[in-house]
């Protein structure tokens, strides 16, 4: 796995260079020769005989945090193929986790996927994987269809439609109107789990199993939260076309390279120790300024404190995904990507705050 394809390539051509030993190679890349899980390292090496760069898939290592990984079943552990197979083609996944006590005070174990994913994607435990759709048997699980079907109950789903006078549809979304489709029961599911009200009343649950969601037979209920878990995914999966034009900033120019000791961040009405001033806006440090070598310090600028406080999984994606590229020179794409994380981090506190102001004004909670 590696940030950059060709970073990727050029470690797979490393690797699988003949004219190198396997010690070499073991010792650059920390491999064992040979492990518990019969990993070995001559026979990997014998297999993999060049770089192909049709191998390469993006994955979703962590929150916010893609990846290039050479997917070949001579280096790839555990690779979950039975599951992971099915988000290699158009689909979204559910992504939970039932160890949410055991990463901070408050269950936040769920996001979405639409590609392959780490085994760690959260910490502690990981997450598990539920695909909405499953396509035509691809790895042997015994599916008879030619097209694909939604990984749900038929019988649940039917009497979910039918207590909200609605009409089951087998792919897509329906119209809220007639109809209810797989997207719909997505989406109405990931806006109860982001709920800040769900996850304090049933903290108690959250913390020793899979999460459990009330269905509530308010149409108008319904449609609100469908609506509000759509705009969800789209933030947590960075989709242009939710994730408004990031509003942060990266005023100064540099070699946009992570230093040991950053991030750092500042937050509103502090004093800012570069520039001995209270800062007006939230800043996120990624180097100090050096006077002997002339370079300023580079910052984002306008980075809200409660989006560098943003959690999930055991993560603070903000920091985290910085300090995994410390020493790295950022592209222009990773700048921008890194704002357009800020923004929707901001923006999901919003969406989430909604979901329980819709709730409230609706009967609140039990929801029904």
């Amino acid at each position: 796995m590696a940030l950059t394809k060709n970073e990727l390539l050029s470690r797979i051509a490393r690797f699988a260079d003949p004219t190198r030993s396997d010690s070499e190679v073991a010792e650059e890349f920390g491999l064992p020769l040979r492990d518990r899980d019969r990993w070995d390292l001559h026979r990997a090496r014998t297999n993999v005989t060049r770089a192909d760069a049709a191998r390469i898939e993006r994955i979703l290592y962590r929150p916010y945090d893609w990846r290039w990984l050479y997917n070949d079943p001579n280096l790839v552990a555990r690779p979950n193929s039975r599951v992971l197979d099915h988000l290699r083609r158009p689909n979204m996944a559910l992504l939970a986790g039932r160890q949410g006590e055991a990463t901070g005070p408050e269950w936040d174990h769920a996001w979405v996927a639409n590609c392959p994913t780490d085994q760690n994607v959260f910490r502690r435990g990981g997450a598990t994987v539920f695909p909405l759709y499953l396509y035509p048997d691809p790895a042997g699980l015994g599916l008879t269809g030619t097209v694909r079907e939604p990984n749900v109950d038929a019988e649940a789903v039917r009497h979910i439609a039918a207590s909200l006078g609605l009409s089951w549809s087998a792919d897509g979304s329906g119209d809220l109107i007639m109809t209810l489709g797989p997207d719909d029961l997505l989406n109405y599911l990931y806006s109860i789990l982001c709920s800040p009200t769900y996850r304090q009343r049933y903290e108690e649950y959250l913390g020793t199993g899979f999460p459990k969601v009330p269905f509530t037979t308010n149409l108008t209920l319904f449609r609100e939260l469908v609506e509000l878990g759509r705009i969800l995914q789209g933030l947590h999966t960075l989709d242009r076309a939710v994730v408004p034009t990031p509003r942060s900033r990266y005023p100064v120019r540099g070699n946009d390279t992570v230093e040991a000791g950053h991030p750092t961040y500042v937050a509103p009405g502090s004093v800012d120790p570069t520039t001995g001033a209270p800062a007006a806006e939230g800043r996120v440090y990624l180097s100090s300024r050096h006077p002997r070598l002339g370079t300023d310090a580079q910052y984002f600028e306008g980075v809200p404190e409660g989006s560098w406080r943003f959690h999930v999984g055991g993560f603070d994606p903000l920091s985290e995904w910085l300090k995994d590229r410390r020493g790295v020179r950022l592209t222009g794409a990773d700048l921008e990507h890194y704002q357009y994380v800020v923004e929707a981090t901001e923006q999901v506190a919003r969406v989430c705050w909604a979901i329980d102001a819709a709730i409230d004004a609706n009967g609140g909670w039990p929801v029904r």
